[in-house]
């Protein structure tokens, strides 16, 4: 199991902007969020001995608003469900960490994904 506490508060995946002449471009923030967290997640896999996961995987993440903190697992372990009124959709505050995990090398691609469990506290 990879497990990992990222602090600070969650980063949603946002749409693509637009710059001078239309080039595409993925905000500045977003982007180091994601750097940040797939840094730590590449740290955390080595730790716990599992560099690389083949196969299907499991992720779960918690997005606690109050406690400015992400906690992520790659397990296949079910809990339950809280409500949060946090105006984020929760599935791009998941695809955030999703794009994350691939960037790390954990996995090659983020379609390893087989199982997605999120939620937002606080």
């Amino acid at each position: 199991m990879i497990s990992l506490t990222f602090p600070g508060r969650p980063v949603a995946w946002a749409r693509v902007a637009r710059g001078k002449g239309g080039k595409a471009y993925n905000p500045k923030k977003q982007d180091k969020h994601r750097t940040d967290v797939a840094l730590l997640l590449k740290v955390a896999a080595r730790e716990a001995g599992t560099p690389k996961l083949e196969g299907p995987v499991c992720l779960r993440v918690r997005f606690d608003f109050k406690r400015n903190e992400t906690a992520i697992e790659l397990t296949p372990a079910m809990k339950g469900i809280h409500v949060c009124d946090e105006i984020i959709d929760v599935d791009n505050l998941a695809k955030q960490i999703m794009e994350a995990v691939e960037l790390s090398g954990v996995v090659d691609n983020d379609s390893q994904i087989a199982y997605l469990e999120a939620e937002k506290i606080g």
